[in-house]
């Protein structure tokens, strides 16, 4: 039988990365409160899937944000406290006529 001629250190590296919990490897994750701010103030899974596909460059849909919403909300991934503050700032901005009257697109 012949012996296992794997490079430790990149074995090594597998299991720093293992360690490290998925969640922070999510492109979502920065922006985490943000999500559920939006949520608290009632936008539905759909118009936040789409602004995150246009802001992150993916392909992410109403269900499968959802579907991740109720799972990060599950593991307590997200502050509460930080996403009512977060809401409360995005209800206090002031946009200009200009931007009122236009409705937001992904495109």
């Amino acid at each position: 039988m012949q012996e296992s001629k794997a490079d430790l250190k990149e074995l090594r590296k597998v299991v720093e990365i293992a360690k490290e919990p998925r969640i922070k490897r999510h492109p979502y994750y920065p922006v985490l409160n943000e999500i559920f701010a939006l949520r608290l103030i009632g936008v539905r899974h759909t118009y936040i899937a789409e602004y995150l596909n246009t802001k992150f460059k993916t392909k992410i849909t109403n269900n499968q944000l959802s579907d991740l919403v109720g799972r990060w909300k599950k593991q307590g991934l997200y502050s509460e406290t930080r996403a009512r503050a977060i809401a409360d700032e995005i209800l206090k901005t002031k946009l200009d006529e200009n931007e009122k009257n236009n409705e937001w697109s992904p495109l």
